[in-house]
């Protein structure tokens, strides 16, 4: 699945985009997600995102959270945080 299109279908169904990585990290092993384009975990955090996925299903946000912490590690997940904070107080 080609990066753009994987973006795309995030966009539509985050559930079956993250079907679609678990899936691949399965068969490609834990460097999957390092060879993953960073671009799919910051959009698919991106804090207003996060907000609306929330509420239509925690489990596939949780699911896409550890991902992105596999994949980024603490640091990536801290600057998403503090993108967060600054959504909400708005």
């Amino acid at each position: 699945l080609h990066p753009r299109q994987l973006q795309e279908l995030s966009e539509r169904n985050p559930e079956a985009a993250l079907a679609w990585v678990q899936l691949a990290r399965e068969f490609a092993g834990e460097g999957f997600l390092k060879r993953m384009n960073p671009e799919f975990f910051e959009r698919a955090l991106d804090p207003r995102h996060l907000l609306e996925l929330i509420e239509r299903n925690p489990e596939t946000t949780l699911a896409l959270v550890q991902l992105a912490r596999e994949f980024g590690g603490e640091g990536f997940l801290e600057r998403k945080e503090s993108e967060f904070s600054d959504v909400l107080r708005k």
